[in-house]
């Protein structure tokens, strides 16, 4: 294997690091541990594992709370997985250690990492209690002759709740719900010394990562950090920068990789998140339509359409929900409203009867959303719906945000659709495309979503009907 001419000679340097004082750290420990498992830390890792584990004179871990941020494939878990070794095996007050992860199979392929490990380190298996690796889905850990516990789960609102744990380990941090930190941090208040791990990469919603970033740079007490990312001003296109960036560049990333496929196909907001760690603005700056600019669109007594579209949202939690309507008016602009806006979802189905019963039309339903629970009580009431593609969310969302930012868009002035996009944030999708996001958004979006929906659906919908007046 030959080395690539694009592999540039910077070695990356954090761009931000904080290590709290402490005479000792157990990180040689844990780096010795993981190498007897198989698990050879690069010097970056190794340099991490004994700042997260730096010591008080009393023994207790100088950092209450460690962060890692580095972008994508670099390594960051092997780090987490030492550092769970030797929490497992050598830290005497840790009883329980959860690690946890935005998506279940992440936390997975933590266990299956660990449990190879262990399993082939003849030391370290006999110290396993008998049928102590539980492989079930949902219960996958390892459990120690002494009790010691490792247990690996999907971070929810519940995922912590009746556990007294010492160590937390946050994988995918970026991704971290305040509902998630509600059920998790305090497991771990009434223990001796807890410790608590996050560890993930750069994003427009990673709103409790960069607090904690921003934590360090003030130089908190009681934290460590390490984070690694380019110079903003850097240029994009210098190899150079993506090293500096990276503490894996030319190692366990392929240089050419990155120069032929990830930098051309990525667009610059991607690789400047993904491979460049260069934080975006945060989501809830970014605003995808201008208030007053959506607000000038409003036309209280704008005439009714000939040919009514509908569609319902649910939110996530199922709290709240809305019906809207979408059609192209008189004059060719996009027409949209929210017809109802009610709590709960037990209202949902006989409304929508009623409406294609006096108004007619279709519903516009996104079968993977809440809504998509309403499909059976649709079909047995014979609902007129269609169904929507992810490729129609993402042009759903392009239509009603192009017709809103040309002018060619107009609404009702109702205030449950302003608050909506007032509070609305907008969610990138793998492999190009936006949406409306539905995570880490604090005001209900049902309006919003089900207007956008409806008018995508009058877009495509053939004309029938009469004209009404069915607004609300």
């Amino acid at each position: 294997m030959t080395t690539s001419p694009l592999a540039a000679p910077t070695v990356a340097l954090p761009r931000l690091r904080l290590v709290p004082d402490g005479p000792t750290s157990a990180g040689s420990e844990a780096i010795d541990l993981a190498a007897s498992a198989g698990l050879h830390l690069d010097p970056w890792q190794a340099q991490v594992v004994e700042d997260f584990l730096t010591e008080r004179p009393d023994g207790k871990w100088s950092a209450l709370r460690c962060g890692l941020i580095v972008p994508r494939q670099n390594g960051k878990s092997r780090a987490l997985e030492a550092i769970a070794l030797h929490a497992l095996f050598l830290d005497p007050d840790a009883r329980l250690i959860l690690w946890s992860a935005h998506q279940f199979k992440t936390a997975r392929e933590a266990f299956s990492n660990l449990r190879a490990m262990v399993q082939n380190t003849p030391h370290l298996m006999e110290r396993v209690k008998p049928n102590g690796i539980r492989a079930s889905h949902g219960e996958e850990g390892i459990e120690l002759r002494d009790g010691s516990r490792l247990n690996f789960v999907a971070r929810s609102r519940t995922s912590g709740r009746g556990f007294s744990g010492d160590k937390l380990i946050l994988d995918e941090a970026q991704e971290i719900d305040p509902e998630d930190l509600a059920s998790s941090l305090p497991m771990l208040s009434a223990r001796p010394n807890p410790q608590i791990i996050l560890a993930g990469t750069v994003s427009p919603t990673a709103d409790y990562l960069r607090q904690v970033r921003e934590q360090a740079a003030e130089g908190a007490k009681n934290l460590a950090l390490t984070e690694y990312g380019a110079d903003p001003e850097a240029d994009r296109d210098d190899p150079a920068t993506w090293a500096s960036a990276n503490p894996s560049f030319g190692h366990r990333l392929d240089v050419e990789f990155i120069a032929t496929v990830e930098k051309p196909d990525l667009t610059a907001e991607a690789f400047d998140q993904e491979r460049l760690g260069i934080w975006p603005a945060r989501a809830s700056e970014v605003t995808v339509i201008p208030l007053d600019t959506f607000t000038e669109l409003a036309d209280p007594d704008y005439p009714p359409p000939t040919s009514p579209t509908f569609s319902v949202d649910i939110s996530p939690d199922r709290a709240r929900a809305a019906i809207g309507v979408g059609s192209r008016g008189a004059d060719g602009r996009a027409l949209v409203a929210v017809v109802d806006h009610k709590a709960g979802t037990g209202w949902i189905v006989d409304r929508a009867a009623d409406l294609i019963a006096e108004r007619g039309g279709e519903f516009i339903i996104d079968p993977t959303s809440a809504a998509g629970s309403l499909i059976p009580a649709f079909d047995e009431r014979e609902i007129p719906y269609r169904v929507m593609k992810t490729r129609d969310v993402i042009q759903a969302f392009g239509i009603f945000v192009d017709a809103a930012m040309n002018g060619d868009l107009v609404h009702l002035g109702q205030t449950s659709l302003i608050e909506a996009l007032a509070g609305a944030k907008k969610r990138d999708l793998t492999g190009g495309g936006s949406s409306w996001a539905r995570q880490h958004v604090a005001i209900d979006i049902t309006p919003l979503v089900a207007v956008t929906n409806a008018l995508w659906g009058a877009g495509t919908a053939e004309p029938s009907g009469d004209p009404d007046i069915y607004f609300l």
